[in-house]
């Protein structure tokens, strides 16, 4: 959030930069999946987290306005 505010414009800066944003944001689950013990639930992230980055970068442009409205 604070490089989106330093470039002017928090919105355009996650539009431009949405898979950078979702790593960003995939990062957290990604690190709580690694230290799973349940196989079940690393194995199913696994599979899953390919589609997960498209969905996320999908979802960015609307974060970007909750955040605007909250912390704007």
């Amino acid at each position: 959030w604070s490089q989106a505010s330093e470039a002017g414009s928090p919105r355009s800066y996650f539009e431009k930069n949405r898979g950078q944003v979702a790593d960003a944001l995939l990062k957290v689950t990604d690190d709580k999946s690694k230290s799973a013990k349940n196989k079940v639930v690393r194995g199913t992230y696994d599979k899953l987290r390919p589609t997960a980055k498209k969905h996320v970068e999908e979802a960015v442009p609307g974060l970007a306005g909750v955040l605007e409205k909250n912390l704007g």
